[in-house]
């Protein structure tokens, strides 16, 4: 079983890995740095709810995310089903992770400049992304590229210069 298939199923039904590390990655781009444990947690009942029974497996995930993200080798990718995975699937996880990422940055406090508002908004589009996707080579196509877009926008964002 590899590490997202273990997260589907310590998480589930309450949240998604995706949800999990969009949530995680918006409040660290705000601060730069993995939140305290604490704050952290308060974050995940504000976002899941008071019945969230599921934190010792979500800082699991968190310290590795926060080590991807502070990566001067930018080894920070997104936890979402793997090719194989309908596209539709995909393009859900996707979603998911950027309204999770949203989230965490508003919950945090995060403030934006002008370039970077831009990049939130791309961010709030695709969160609206159809999962109702024809499983074709150029929905594909695109796909990966909103995928790599979205992972360079977190990247940006997390570095210890950028505005938040």
């Amino acid at each position: 079983m590899g590490d997202f298939d273990a997260a589907v199923e310590v998480l589930s039904p309450l949240a998604t890995p995706m949800e999990v590390q969009g949530l995680f990655c918006g409040v660290y781009c705000v601060s730069k740095a993995a939140p305290e444990r604490a704050l952290w947690h308060e974050m995940l009942r504000a976002h899941f709810g008071e019945e969230a029974p599921f934190l010792d497996a979500v800082d699991v995930l968190a310290a590795a995310q926060g080590q991807a993200l502070a990566d001067e080798n930018l080894s920070f990718q997104l936890l979402l089903p793997d090719d194989e995975a309908p596209l539709e699937d995909r393009a859900d996880g996707l979603a998911r992770f950027c309204g999770a990422f949203l989230s965490g940055y508003g919950l945090s406090g995060g403030q934006l400049d002008a370039e970077d508002r831009e990049a939130m908004e791309d961010l709030a589009a695709i969160a609206q992304l159809s999962d109702q996707l024809d499983d074709d080579e150029e929905n594909a196509q695109n796909l990966e590229m909103l995928i790599e877009h979205v992972r360079i926008v977190v990247l940006n964002l997390a570095e210890p210069g950028a505005t938040a």
